[in-house]
């Protein structure tokens, strides 16, 4: 990635966030230009943020799936899943109790915690036991990060604001709506460095954003919610978490009150999120929000692993999906909709209620549901 950016582009405020956007990789290694693919993705496609939060997502599609009859049970950590016959039956939960699935079982969560953690031993051929033991979640040393704060006021950034309106006459784009970034190149290679050592980069390169410029619901009336992201702190830290913890909330606070003017004089209330607390309280392995590395080697039927792509397990009744399988993660939906079709197909192909060619996909829940979705 280092490589392509500098062979193609000159102009540092170019090269900046080409680099910043994408710590897939370690951004000297052999083939890691790929990331730059993924720009044109977001470019054909766009991006879009939820109104009422990224939370808002979810709780759509819960409502769908109640509206068809389907049930969830939140708070509901699970142990293990459940093996009858040589087959995935259900999932055990941490407080004993038991769901049982009739027909199969579709866990959205890392297959690394599925295939090592909740299987169990003996169900995987050897071949692919060895391989999700070794799906990688912390190869490229680098984690991410979110710090959320919210703020007793509006904050606006009224340098940049005018150093825009007197080079681009006629620009009417309000910095408080799009994702900002001010790393330079070299300030990511750092940063990327760093992280391979174990260390907190001194200057912490990501993406800030005023979350309530374009919902302004989020937040009473004349209040901001702010946040940022980064991709460049270390996933292995040579320091505990706490300690770490502080060091990203100290350098990152610093360095954005220098551009969001009001930060660290409004804010109210924060919550950082360090690679520990995103394994902690939403289950990602090892913090790991993609769940599986990025890096080139996993993707397609390479992710997580080869011979485990695909979404149908080689174990009867086990189905994988989330960013842990293809394509990737990022908030799409496709690896629950491809992962959704797959086993739709499998279910119709073996016959049973409801599973016949015509026949509606959604079905109400029996006592026992035909499919349990699982989600760390």
């Amino acid at each position: 990635q280092q490589e392509a950016i500098e062979e193609r582009f000159e102009h540092p405020m170019v090269r900046g966030p080409l680099t910043v956007n994408l710590p897939f990789m370690h951004f000297d290694a052999d083939l890691s230009g790929w990331a730059l693919i993924y720009l044109g993705v977001l470019q054909k496609w766009g991006v879009a943020m939820f109104e009422g939060g990224t939370g808002a997502f979810p709780a759509a599609l819960i409502r769908c799936l109640e509206a068809h009859g389907g049930r969830l049970r939140c708070a509901a950590a699970v142990e293990g899943l459940a093996v009858s016959g040589g087959r995935v039956s259900g999932v055990r939960l941490k407080d004993g109790s038991e769901l049982s699935a009739s027909r199969a079982v579709l866990t959205a969560c890392g297959p690394s915690i599925v295939l090592n953690d909740w299987l169990p031993s003996g169900l995987l051929p050897e071949r692919l036991q060895v391989a999700a033991r070794h799906i990688p979640t912390t190869s490229t040393g680098y984690g991410n990060c979110k710090l959320n704060v919210a703020l007793k006021g509006r904050v606006s950034l009224p340098r940049h604001q005018r150093w825009r309106q007197r080079w681009l006459p006629g620009d009417e784009v309000d910095l408080r709506l799009p994702c900002v970034t001010w790393s330079t190149h070299e300030q990511s290679l750092a940063a990327g460095d760093a992280c391979v050592r174990g260390e907190v980069p001194a200057m912490i390169p990501g993406l800030g954003q005023v979350t309530t410029a374009f919902d302004p619901a989020m937040a009473p009336d004349g209040c901001d919610t702010w946040w940022f992201w980064s991709g460049l702190v270390p996933c292995k830290p040579a320091e505990d978490w706490d300690t770490v913890r502080s060091q990203i909330e100290s350098r990152v606070l610093a360095d954005c009150a220098q551009y969001y003017e009001g930060l660290d004089s409004l804010e109210i209330a924060r919550r950082t999120l360090t690679p520990h607390d995103l394994a902690d309280r939403f289950g990602a392995p090892d913090g790991n929000v993609y769940h599986v590395d990025p890096i080139v080697t996993r993707f397609g039927p390479a992710r997580p692993a080869l011979g485990l792509g695909g979404y149908k397990t080689p174990v009867p009744g086990l189905y994988l999906s989330g960013s842990g399988t293809h394509p990737i993660a990022g908030i799409n939906g496709m690896p629950g909709m491809n992962a959704a079709k797959t086993l739709i197909k499998a279910l119709r192909q073996a016959g049973g209620p409801g599973t016949g060619a015509g026949a509606p996909v959604a079905t109400p829940a029996p006592a026992d549901s035909e499919a349990v979705p699982v989600h760390a």
